[in-house]
C-alpha cells in the first residue's frame, strides 16, 4: 500500500482585527510591540492584518495611531510580501461623519451603553452609503501606500448577500467574516443580534471549512455562486474566548487536531484561522493570556506538522481563497 501523503493541506491563518479603539501614538506603539513580540516568538507566521480605516480617515487620537500603524504594516509587508492587509470596518460616529454621512444608531450588536457607533452594523446602512464606506476605505489604503485590500470583514461580521455581491464587484476575493456562534442557550449564548439579525448564528461551527459564497445566502450551500468570492470562516473565534462543539467546550488545540484528521481522512483541505484583537496586545492585563494562547496553538500546529500525516501551511486568508479556486478538487 502506498504511503504517499495527500496533496490536501491544513491551512493555518494567523490574523488580527484592528478594532479602532486605539487612541494616540503611545498606545499604537504598544500594540505594534505586542505584534512584534508575538512574531519574534513565532517567526513562521504570515500575518493577515484586518486593518481599521478609522486610523486613516478623519482626525484626532485615532488618526494619530495611523502614523504608527502604517509604517509597521509597510515594513512588515516589505519583509514578508505575502502579508495580507485586509479591511475591517467598525462604524464609529466620527468615522461616518468624516465620510460626510450621518451616523446611524441601529441596528446594534450589543445592548450596552452607546458605543459611539462601534457596534452599529453595516447592514443597517443603505447600499449607497455602504458603497461610500467601503469605497473611501479602499481609497484610503491606496493614499497611504497600503496594498489594495482583497479581504474584508465588517464589525460584528455583519453582512448579507447584497453586501457580498458588492464586495466582489469592488475586487474583494475573500470574506473573512463567518462567525462560529455558540448554541443559543443562556449560559454561553452571544448577544441576540447574532441569532436574530445575522445568519451566522449556530450555522457556522468549529468544523466549517472555507466555501464559495452563494448569490442568495451568506451560508454554505449548493449555489448558484458569486463568480469569485470565498468565505473563510473564523472557526476558532479570537483571543481566549471559549469554543463550543456540539454544545460542549472544546480547546483550540482539539480543534486543530479535528481539522488535521479531517484533512487526513478525506483528502480535502481545511483551514483554522487563529486570531487576536489589536487592543489586547497593548500593555494591559490581556496581553499575556492572549499571547500565551496564540503561542500554545502555534506550538501545537508544529507538533501536527512534525507527525507528518498531513501537510501544514501558514497561509493568509487571501491565499486560502485563491486555493479554493486554483485547487477545487481539494475542497
Amino acid at each position: 500500500m502506498s504511503s504517499k501523503k495527500s496533496p490536501a493541506v491544513l491551512h493555518i491563518v494567523v490574523y488580527s482585527n484592528f478594532e479602532g479603539f486605539c487612541m494616540g501614538a503611545d498606545r499604537a506603539q504598544q500594540c505594534v510591540e505586542g505584534f512584534e513580540l508575538l512574531t519574534d516568538r513565532c517567526p513562521q507566521v504570515v500575518w493577515t492584518h484586518m486593518f481599521n480605516p478609522i486610523h486613516l480617515i478623519g482626525s484626532g487620537a485615532k488618526r494619530e495611531c495611523g502614523a504608527v500603524f502604517v509604517p509597521y504594516l509597510q515594513k512588515l509587508r516589505a519583509r514578508q510580501p505575502r502579508t495580507d492587509i485586509g479591511l475591517h470596518t467598525h462604524l464609529f460616529d466620527s468615522f461616518i461623519e468624516a465620510l460626510g454621512l450621518t451616523p446611524r444608531a441601529e441596528p446594534r450588536g450589543t445592548t450596552g451603553e452607546n458605543g459611539g457607533g462601534y457596534d452599529v452594523l453595516l447592514t443597517g446602512y443603505p447600499q449607497t452609503e455602504q458603497a461610500v464606506i467601503i469605497g473611501n476605505s479602499v481609497a484610503a489604503f491606496a493614499e497611504h501606500d497600503l496594498a489594495r485590500p482583497v479581504t474584508f470583514c465588517a464589525g460584528y461580521s455583519a453582512t448579507n448577500p447584497a453586501i457580498q455581491a458588492f464586495l466582489e464587484k469592488c475586487g474583494f476575493t475573500t470574506s473573512f467574516a463567518g462567525q462560529v456562534i455558540p448554541p443559543g442557550i443562556p449560559e454561553i449564548s452571544h448577544h441576540p443580534c447574532w441569532y436574530e439579525l445575522l445568519e451566522w448564528g449556530e450555522n457556522i461551527t468549529p468544523l466549517t471549512r472555507p466555501y464559495r459564497v452563494q448569490r442568495d445566502s451568506i451560508l454554505p450551500g449548493p449555489g448558484p455562486y458569486l463568480d469569485r468570492l470565498v468565505e473563510v470562516p473564523l472557526v476558532a473565534d479570537q483571543d481566549i474566548r471559549q469554543l463550543y462543539l456540539h454544545r460542549q467546550p472544546v480547546s483550540r488545540q482539539n480543534l486543530l487536531d479535528f481539522h488535521a484528521e479531517l484533512v487526513r481522512v478525506t483528502g480535502r483541505s481545511s483551514c483554522v484561522p487563529l486570531g487576536v484583537h489589536d487592543c489586547f496586545l497593548e500593555r494591559n492585563d490581556m496581553r499575556a493570556p492572549v499571547t500565551a494562547e496564540m503561542v500554545a496553538c502555534l506550538e501545537h500546529v508544529e507538533r501536527i506538522a512534525a507527525r507528518g500525516a498531513v501537510t501544514v501551511r501558514y497561509s493568509t486568508a487571501a491565499e486560502v481563497s485563491q486555493s479554493v479556486f486554483a485547487e477545487p478538487e481539494l475542497w
